[in-house]
């Protein structure tokens, strides 16, 4: 259980993630790269769709719905481990770009 993790253990992970060495891509977005990768993602799941069929579709189907049921079980100790973390300041310094 989550739960059963100290202080510590909490404080590394988020040391780890936070205050490791880290670093920073500028890049430019581009509106024609996000239109092909959302073209070639659509063609990839309806790929996918045709080499389940519909037996393999719903055997994924059910197993994803078993993975909720059993996540939405064990969300409210989640919960409750993360209100008691210290409260942190994300998102300082970072810019946003609009698309071109």
């Amino acid at each position: 259980s989550l739960r059963e993790n100290g202080e510590s253990f909490w404080k590394n992970i988020l040391q780890y993630y936070i205050e490791e060495a880290n670093v920073t891509v500028n890049s430019i977005p581009s509106k024609k790269c996000m239109d092909d990768l959302e073209a070639n993602e659509k063609e990839r799941v309806a790929e996918q769709q045709k080499s389940l069929g519909p037996e393999g579709l719903a055997k994924c189907e059910k197993e994803i719905n078993e993975c909720i049921e059993f996540n939405e079980k064990n969300i409210d100790e989640v919960d409750d481990i993360i209100e008691e973390l210290p409260s942190l300041t994300i998102g300082e310094g970072m810019s946003f770009h609009p698309l071109e």
